[in-house]
């Protein structure tokens, strides 16, 4: 595969212009035809670089966005259970389909019966445990975000209490 051309005067003044007026790598290549790696490496020789701020507040935002699903899951979920939770007392139809004429037959009770509370108790309690488990990915984090920050104050101390000590006068 044979080289690419070099780059021109005119597209060097246009890698400079579009890089000023905040597009990506990507849009600069796209719009001149180039490669990425070709524009890279003139905005390389030219101290020309990309910063993180755009990729950092997408994520921070998607982080958000996420930590909002989470929560409103979380809700989700314990109503869920109090619903359920809720129809252990409340009348229930029992049903029966079969024998030899394939009949169908239903009772109204005043409350679920025992194997019926049991699986309505039983679909409550995983409800609570993944509400609690969605509730718990948000304290990993805020306490990962303490420990950084109790990590850098610790190490700032060492720095100090290691410094080489000076000589006093006489």
């Amino acid at each position: 595969m044979a080289p690419a051309a070099p780059l021109t005067t005119d597209e060097h003044a246009r890698i400079r212009a579009m890089h000023a007026a905040g597009h990506s790598l990507g849009q600069i290549a796209a719009e001149l035809g180039r490669s990425k790696s070709t524009v890279s490496k003139f905005a390389r020789e030219q101290n020309l670089t990309w910063g993180n701020a755009r990729t950092a507040a997408a994520t921070e935002a998607k982080v958000a966005t996420n930590r909002d699903k989470r929560a409103a899951l979380e809700t989700r979920f314990l109503d869920e259970a109090a619903l359920l939770l809720d129809a252990l007392h409340t009348p229930h139809t029992a049903f029966n389909f079969g024998g030899k004429d394939n009949t169908y037959e239903e009772h109204e009770l005043p409350e679920p019966d025992v194997q019926s509370k049991r699986t309505l108790i039983q679909a409550a309690g995983t409800a609570v445990d993944k509400a609690v488990k969605l509730a718990e990915v948000d304290k990993a984090g805020a306490g990962a975000e303490a420990g950084k920050s109790m990590i850098g104050a610790m190490f700032a101390a060492l720095r100090v209490t290691n410094l080489p000590d000076t000589p006093e006068d006489p």
